[in-house]
């Protein structure tokens, strides 16, 4: 399932894999104000046995709005017993979460798999 239709929005789709795989949000484009605002509504399974994964590769810009979206979305694993991974952050998202101080909060994984 795919959640919005990733033909209404290039910014961010969600997909569902089955319950021995990661929870993974793809983010595409820019995670500004109209993006953070669909980061933050999106509907998503939290499991505590399997990481909850932002998939970052094909991020490019991120504001301080998008950097609030994530930690709201941390916030809400995090409610729920669950924990959040970064997945292939791009050099310049890894230098704004190393400035922003929000790198020990906002784990990062280049493995595949989204476990760090």
């Amino acid at each position: 399932m795919r959640w919005p239709d990733p033909g209404l929005t290039d910014t961010l789709f969600y997909v569902t894999t089955d319950e021995d795989e990661p929870c993974v949000l793809y983010l595409h484009g820019e995670l500004d104000l109209d993006s953070a605002m669909v980061l933050t509504a999106v509907p998503f399974d939290i499991r505590r046995d399997r990481p909850t994964v932002l998939d970052l590769t094909d991020l490019t810009f991120c504001d301080s709005i998008g950097l609030a979206a994530l930690i709201k979305v941390r916030r809400r694993v995090v409610e729920e017993l669950g924990h959040l991974v970064l997945r292939h952050p791009s050099p310049p998202i890894r230098q704004l979460l190393r400035v922003s101080g929000l790198a020990p909060v906002l784990p990062i994984s280049d493995d595949s798999e989204g476990y760090s």
